[in-house]
């Protein structure tokens, strides 16, 4: 079923979705670089903070966990930045291409669904 189909324009349906497709994309795109860019730089914060749970003799179970698993991610976020992001940049280039690609066939479907004349006609 493609979604908004009972509309009576039925370019407007495909084209909406593929905007809104685009757009979210372009967000997680955004908010992942920005995790990417903090997650590179959070050792000295798990440290400082592990540092003042021992002083206030506060259990650092947690951190110690945390600061364990911030070395794997730390190291594979400077890669990504180093390579400029690329993995991400192309799963996303593949979403926006599968966005502009289903609109366009949403749009066939729907115009053979609508119009009983556009069959006849090939």
């Amino acid at each position: 079923m493609i979604p908004d189909s009972n509309v009576v324009n039925w370019i407007i349906s495909p084209a909406g979705n593929c905007v809104k497709y685009v757009a979210e994309e372009t967000f997680h795109a955004s908010i992942l670089h920005k995790a990417i860019i903090n997650f590179s730089g959070m050792t000295p914060f798990i440290q400082i903070a592990r540092q003042k749970f021992i002083e206030h003799g506060k259990d650092d179970t947690q951190l110690k966990i945390l600061q364990k698993e911030n070395e794997f991610l730390e190291q594979k976020a400077k890669e990504l930045i180093v390579s400029n992001f690329h993995s991400i940049n192309a799963h996303g280039l593949i979403g926006l291409w599968c966005a502009l690609e289903t609109a366009v066939e949403d749009t066939i479907v729907l115009i053979l669904i609508k119009d009983l004349g556009a069959i006849d006609s090939w």
